[in-house]
């Protein structure tokens, strides 16, 4: 199960799961992926439970 929380000043908003990282990686880029690229927010992307570290994520397309 893939997961990621959406912060933004220093509280939770909002949060989207699925075991499918494309749905995820989809809801971001739709949802919040502005919001990121203006510093509006920060996120935090979790596989079963264990936070996945900048290289995972960005390899997984979140950064780009």
């Amino acid at each position: 199960m893939y997961k990621i929380e959406i912060w933004q000043y220093g509280t939770i908003t909002e949060t989207y799961e699925s075991n499918n990282v494309e749905e995820v990686l989809d809801w971001y880029k739709w949802s919040w992926r502005n919001c990121y690229d203006c510093g509006g927010c920060a996120f935090g992307v979790y596989k079963d439970g264990e936070e996945l570290s900048f290289d995972e994520v960005y390899a997984l397309g979140f950064y780009s």
